[in-house]
């Protein structure tokens, strides 16, 4: 945060930007029930995302001179309301007289002034924000819940704000929920893997299944990954979780291969935080070796956000296993910023066109000419390609015309336990739907 402010919070005014506190001024509306009316105002917590870099860039000076940056455009686009300081590079501005799309609305011209300003680098601004509902309630609640909606839009690249609701509510208790009981749920075996099959795009054959993780909790039912995958990654146990899926997948895939039963290649995703807490390759190779699995039908699926620490052993580890029989996909491509920079610097068997692209597909003429420029782009580098998120005939047909070679998604079939594979394993694990090794060499030369 800059040079850091030599004051307290708890005193009036930060040294750095001359702007009040933010615990000063609610215990300000504590002692005083006539100095603000925090009942009806509108809470918005903003966040400067990657700070470090202008500190790093510039200085602490240089900090210290962005952030006083910030405080002049929130000053000129917030005219008449109360622009506070919070800590570190956090903003926050408490309005009376705006509604939420009038506020979302600055947030975004206060991005494009802060773009523009020679020390904002390709730093972006988010925001969160909370309306009170006229029913009087703790500041540091109310504070609390402007910063949770801040943090829902941390690192989607795509979204400037959110706003503090119900849902958003119920998703911060189950979050809480999974932080308290994760270890009861690995203990008892909550957690399952479920398997959703790939299909030739040319043959509409399974040729492939990707196994995802599944809290099944005798409470709550099924608790969504994306709750738990985020709670898991935050507090660095992902990495216990993915282990454990691994082995799973090398168990049941030695079970259909000693079962007489069509297999597939099973690709498993891999955090970033995996090759950063454990020792990834060699938890694969165990887990390979411990039930004599095919090396070639274990895929691994790296995000592509896993590329942004730029870990210069990453590339290391992928090439190593790469070179040990193993598949690299890289997953969600297009979701990030540098897509195109980790075609350059690593090497990958796959790529799987991120889901979103497909969500626009109808709305959106320019998604279908992504997504071809994407295939061809793939083919020309000798990577195979694959598009999640398929749900219509539509989408199945154009992805086949420019010559996508594999689709996952709702359309074909969702993910399904591993008990359903064994309930109808005649029909969904025979030869005349599943692939052979022999159509798979043909239609991937």
């Amino acid at each position: 945060m800059g040079a850091g402010p030599s004051t307290s919070i708890f005193e009036k005014e930060d040294s750095i930007t001359g702007l009040n506190f933010v615990a000063w001024f609610f215990a300000q509306t504590q002692k005083d029930p006539n100095f603000y009316p925090l009942e009806r105002s509108t809470i918005t917590f903003f966040n400067v995302m990657n700070f470090k870099t202008i500190n790093q860039r510039f200085s602490y000076q240089g900090g210290n001179e962005y952030l006083c940056r910030f405080r002049d455009e929130l000053q000129k686009l917030f005219e008449g309301e109360k622009v506070l300081r919070a800590g570190a590079d956090h903003l926050v501005v408490i309005s009376l007289n705006l509604s939420v799309e009038e506020i979302a609305l600055r947030i975004k011209l206060l991005n494009k002034a802060m773009t523009s300003y020679e020390k904002g680098l390709r730093n972006q601004i988010k925001a969160g924000i909370y309306i009170a509902d006229g029913t009087p309630q703790q500041p540091i609640v109310m504070m609390d819940r402007a910063s949770l909606a801040c943090r829902e839009v941390h690192g989607i690249f795509n979204r400037e704000y959110a706003v503090f609701d119900e849902e958003l509510n119920k998703k911060h208790e189950q979050k809480q929920y999974v932080l308290e009981h994760f270890d009861e749920a690995f203990e008892k075996g909550f957690f399952k893997v479920y398997y959703q099959p790939i299909y030739r795009t040319l043959n509409k054959k399974v040729c492939g299944y990707e196994a995802l993780a599944r809290w099944i909790d005798p409470n709550r039912g099924m608790i969504s990954p994306l709750i738990f995958i985020e709670v898991l990654e935050k507090v660095h146990l992902i990495h216990k979780l993915d282990a454990y899926i691994i082995d799973q997948v090398c168990k049941n895939l030695r079970d259909d291969i000693d079962g007489g039963y069509a297999y597939q290649p099973i690709s498993v995703n891999l955090s970033r935080l995996d090759f950063e807490l454990s020792d990834i390759k060699k938890v694969v190779d165990n887990a390979v070796a411990k039930y004599n699995v095919p090396k070639e039908y274990i895929v691994l699926e790296v995000t592509e956000s896993a590329f942004a620490s730029d870990q210069e052993s990453l590339g290391d580890i992928i090439h190593c296993f790469r070179e040990d029989g193993y598949q690299v996909w890289i997953d969600d491509f297009g979701s990030g910023y540098s897509s195109f920079n980790n075609l350059q610097t690593y090497d990958f068997d796959f790529l799987k066109i991120d889901m979103n692209f497909l969500r626009n597909f109808d709305k959106t003429p320019k998604s279908k000419v992504i997504i071809a420029s994407i295939v061809d782009l793939a083919k020309k580098l000798g990577i195979h390609t694959l598009a999640e998120g398929v749900e219509t005939e539509d989408q199945y047909e154009y992805l086949k015309s420019i010559g996508c070679e594999l689709i996952q998604g709702y359309y074909f079939a969702k993910p399904m336990p591993i008990e359903d594979f064994y309930n109808k394993r005649a029909e969904l694990c025979s030869f005349e739907t599943n692939e052979t090794p022999a159509e798979r060499r043909y239609y991937d030369d």
